[in-house]
């Protein structure tokens, strides 16, 4: 079974996940891009997403569908912690990591003038159909693009090792 491995940072699970717009594919694209893990070298979009058992479903910032120039499919209504609010939904193809290299590399920042480590890695998803709803714009950072909700975790398997009261720990998450 593949699985991979996300570290507790922030009280968060931040992942890196790949985007395809399923409009602009044709079946015999999406066909290959449903049998295969790699997508290096291709066409994609690679956002951070929020892995969120509290939400019910996939979504996206409606700035990343600005990005890719998604064409809605729909509108429908989100419930929030303020209130119901409505909202575009698109039809995407999801890529959730099956392996995961994860490591920090030291580049050369030209802006700062000094050397720093950035993270690199993630080379091989799965790729899921997915309906997702938008978020609606918010002036603050999220430091994430997709909320990976239960209607996809819903057919993975879990595993949590650490403590949360000292944000520590350790996703494991297979399919």
């Amino acid at each position: 079974m593949p699985y991979f491995k996300v570290p507790l940072k922030d009280n968060r699970f931040i992942i890196r996940s790949v985007i395809l717009d399923i409009r602009s594919l044709s079946p015999k694209e999406v066909k290959s891009y449903i049998e295969r893990v790699n997508f290096e070298g291709e066409n994609r979009s690679v956002v951070s997403a929020l892995i969120d058992t509290g939400a019910t479903n996939c979504s996206i910032t409606e700035d990343l569908a600005e990005r890719l120039c998604l064409k809605p499919t729909g509108q429908c209504t989100v419930g929030t912690a303020g209130h119901p609010i409505e909202c575009n939904q698109y039809f995407i193809l999801l890529g959730i990591p099956v392996s995961e290299v994860y490591g920090m590399q030291k580049i050369y920042d030209e802006k700062s003038g000094q050397q720093r480590e950035v993270p690199y890695g993630v080379t091989h998803f799965k790729a899921h159909f997915a309906q997702v709803s938008s978020m609606p714009k918010q002036e603050k950072v999220r430091g994430f693009d997709v909320i990976i909700g239960m209607d996809l975790l819903g057919k993975m398997i879990f595993h949590y090792s650490g403590n949360p009261a000292t944000s520590q720990g350790e996703l494991t998450i297979g399919f």
